[in-house]
């Protein structure tokens, strides 16, 4: 975000504009500024290295963190918050702020100008009267605070460079690396799968019990619930919105660029530079037309079901009832049944918002307005389930079904390793892989090219059996390997190596990646030991 801010030229304008949104959006959702001590809490938030944490030290990392993801991710941030965990980044401020007292590391006043500059500038000054209005309508904070809070974002990144200085990459290493991802290799292999062995597995019923009780956690239930909602999608508005022609046209005008039609020549060396291109030319709007009418009601329709929403939220805010606010407006109240949190809701699908606003409600709680893809929603939670280990009348089935996987899976480890032992002795008599297997009458199976981190056809993502295939020559023998279907044994068929004249080519941009990812992996390895030692102990 604030590279595209850095590129404007009214930046004051994009900068004000994005302010009142946010701060709406704030407003909507009830995104805080931070946590709140009450009367209730110690009057520390924890402690770091053994020492206590005031509280009010916390609060101002927290503001800090909140404001960097802010300007990072901006009108989203909203979407986004639970993923943060602003207040785990809160603490590990502190703990590299620490660090950077320790080591002396300094900031210049000119550095925070010119950080300043960056995000609030316009050729080269700062209007200071907007910038304490963003400051404090955006940030809720002062010019002092902020400027102190990116003095210490300044002395943390100086502390990043500090740990990972010195940190090289030779000729050979940045070779491997660039053969570890761009090399291929084929492979045949043979498939033990467990499934033909399900028909030898004898179920008895003592032994079924002794597996339930040996692994009654695999049976241990999600926490599950059940809530009412209101919901008012586009399906209920669409018959109430109309598209203008008018409408269609500046729309039609307002998006021109979504509707180019890509030059035939626009992949000739120079681009739409070249000479040779042609002009640019546009998708007739008659082409078009009921594409951007579908668009227009589609919005309209969900602009109108916005606005039926809020007056729903409004009523029930005001005290009215759940049941006689969905009379009043002519909606129905839908019951989901009880789900888990990894379970597609029935008329709602996998929605992240609702299945996360639905677990934090309390009893008898109405949410605030959930949007959906198709409209919004109000939720009031019914009940809730807890995690629990079922008895094994609950479960009788399921487990009989887990055990006979677990034998069946133990006959095809078995099964695999007679065939690896058969195959490794037919080979050495001077045989190949595919005529060993052959004669055993197991089906030879090739996948295509693939690299050390793709999804292998037939195989899906294996560490190991990719391991085998490079670290393999051809004509070698794996060991028995596991995989999601099963056990396999495999050879390697044909490594593809690098191409050495666009390793030249990608060389200096690879280094550069490839450097930085060491830096980074060090500088991990450094602060998670600088974790430990923390030791932090949260009150909040």
């Amino acid at each position: 975000m604030l590279k595209v801010l850095r590129k404007q030229k009214n930046m004051k304008v994009i900068l004000w504009a994005i302010c009142v949104i946010i701060i709406v959006t704030f407003v909507f959702f009830g995104i805080s500024s931070g946590p709140r001590r009450n009367s209730s809490q110690p009057k520390y938030a924890g402690t770091l290295f053994g020492k206590k944490v005031a509280f009010d030290d916390f609060v101002k990392s927290y503001r800090a963190c909140r404001q960097q993801a802010v300007l990072l991710y901006g009108k989203d941030l909203p979407k986004i918050i639970d993923m943060l965990n602003l207040e785990e980044q809160a603490w590990q401020r502190l703990i590299l702020l620490k660090e950077v007292k320790k080591r002396k590391i300094r900031v210049a006043d000119k550095e925070v100008v010119e950080r300043i500059l960056l995000i609030f500038g316009q050729n080269g000054k700062v209007d200071e009267e907007w910038y304490k209005i963003v400051l404090e309508r955006l940030f809720n904070t002062t010019p002092r605070a902020f400027e102190e809070d990116t003095r210490q974002s300044l002395q943390i990144g100086k502390l990043v460079e500090v740990i990972s200085a010195g940190i090289t990459l030779s000729g050979e290493e940045l070779l491997n690396k660039y053969k570890d991802e761009n090399e291929k290799v084929k492979a045949s292999y043979v498939l033990i799968e467990p499934a033909i062995f399900m028909g030898a597995v004898t179920a008895d019923e003592e032994e079924i019990k002794g597996f339930f009780q040996k692994n009654k956690e695999l049976f241990k239930t999600r926490p599950r619930v059940n809530v009412e909602y209101i919901a008012v999608t586009t399906q209920l508005t669409q018959g109430n919105v109309e598209v203008s022609e008018t409408e269609i046209e500046s729309y039609y005008q307002s998006n021109k660029e979504s509707f180019k039609i890509k030059p035939e020549d626009e992949n000739i060396e120079g681009g739409e530079n070249n000479e040779n291109a042609k002009e640019v030319t546009y998708k007739p709007l008659k082409e078009v037309e009921a594409e951007i009418k579908n668009t227009l009601l589609h919005k309209k329709a969900k602009d109108l079901a916005q606005d039926i929403a809020d007056e729903i939220e409004r009523d029930i805010t005001g005290g009215a009832g759940f049941k006689e606010t969905a009379q009043k407006h002519s909606v129905e109240i839908k019951e989901t049944g009880f789900f888990s949190g990894v379970e597609s809701i029935p008329e709602i699908g996998w929605n992240y918002q609702f299945l996360t606003t639905a677990f934090e409600l309390e009893k008898e709680e109405i949410s605030n307005l959930v949007e959906l893809p198709t409209g919004y929603c109000l939720i009031r939670f019914k009940e809730k389930k807890d995690s629990y280990i079922p008895s094994y009348e609950e479960v009788k089935e399921d487990a009989k079904k887990a055990y006979i996987a677990e034998q069946a899976l133990l006959l095809a480890e078995e099964s695999a390793k007679e065939r690896w032992g058969e195959i490794e002795e037919t080979v050495k008599a001077g045989k190949g892989f595919k005529e060993a297997a052959a004669a055993l009458s197991l089906k030879i199976e090739e996948t295509d090219f693939f690299g050390r981190n793709d999804y292998i056809k037939g195989i899906g993502k294996s560490p190991d059996f990719t391991q085998s295939a490079f670290t393999l020559k051809t004509g070698e023998i794996s060991n028995i390997i596991r995989v999601a279907k099963g056990y396999c044994i495999l050879t390697p068929q044909e490594l593809k190596p690098i191409d050495e004249e666009q390793y030249q080519k990608d060389k200096e941009e690879f280094q550069e990646k490839t450097l930085q990812a060491k830096k980074m992996e060090v500088y991990q390895i450094w602060f998670e030991d600088l974790l430990q030692k923390a030791n932090i102990t949260n009150n909040l």
